[in-house]
């Protein structure tokens, strides 16, 4: 099994899970969405280009 390990250490970070109008929801954990955009980030994609099913791994995979 392969994984990958990320220690994410800030005093201020915040994590949004759920929002609604002014109320906005925090965890102390990243969501799949988060780690997603981070590492999209890391790699230099523009906030508008979105992924491909095929580059993004948790996006499920169809066959037909």
């Amino acid at each position: 099994m392969t994984g990958l390990l990320l220690r994410l250490a800030g005093p201020l970070q915040a994590w949004g899970t759920s929002s609604a109008f002014r109320d906005r929801d925090t965890a102390a954990h990243p969501t799949r969405s988060g780690l997603i955009g981070l590492l999209a980030a890391a790699a230099g994609r523009p906030q508008h280009h979105a992924l491909a099913p095929s580059t993004c791994p948790a996006a499920p995979v169809t066959r037909t």
